[in-house]
């Protein structure tokens, strides 16, 4: 997170960051595309999560079926997470 210096993980809850290296990039040609504009990050997680506890949470990911790996298989995180530092 180092090299992202502007973003505070403490409020996004980011844990980490994972590198790709892309084979194929495809887009396209934008005539049906629709203008998106970015308005600000949702509250939802913040929320949801500030409601949370560290007995909570590991309550709440120790009922997950699949917490130790990503959707594309990758490992999670070891449980249980560290402390909150809030």
């Amino acid at each position: 997170l180092s090299h992202f210096p502007d973003i505070d993980p403490a409020a996004h809850g980011l844990r980490a960051i994972v590198v790709v290296t892309a084979e194929l990039v495809r887009d396209s040609c934008g005539y049906a595309v629709p203008y998106m504009a970015y308005e600000g990050d949702r509250e939802l997680h913040g929320r949801r999560f500030a409601r949370e506890d560290d007995e909570s949470l590991s309550a709440y990911f120790a009922k997950k079926e699949h917490i130790a790996t990503s959707l594309d298989g990758l490992p999670g995180l070891p449980l249980p997470l560290p402390p909150s530092a809030v």
